[in-house]
């Protein structure tokens, strides 16, 4: 896929930028798009730090401790198992 940008643009920022990585630059660009897409999608899944900052407020309001405020967050990031 042709890809139109100025030479100037090429030369002195992708260029260097895909050799600091050691890449080739079509790698480079690539790997640039793939990561992207990626923070994208993870922003989609998300939650909002205010959102959590209401959650640890409101444990914190019904007596629950500092290691149990953990735990529940780290609850969000790992599947719990039903066994």
């Amino acid at each position: 896929i042709p890809l139109d940008m100025q030479k100037q643009f090429y030369t002195d920022i992708l260029k260097p930028a895909a050799d600091s990585k050691g890449e080739p630059v079509n790698t480079f660009i690539k790997n640039s798009l793939i990561s992207r897409i990626n923070q994208e999608e993870n922003k989609e899944n998300e939650i909002p730090p205010e959102v959590i900052v209401n959650l640890i407020k409101w444990l914190r309001k019904h007596g629950h401790t500092d290691q149990e405020i953990v735990e529940c967050l780290h609850s969000f990031a790992d599947p719990i198992d039903e066994n």
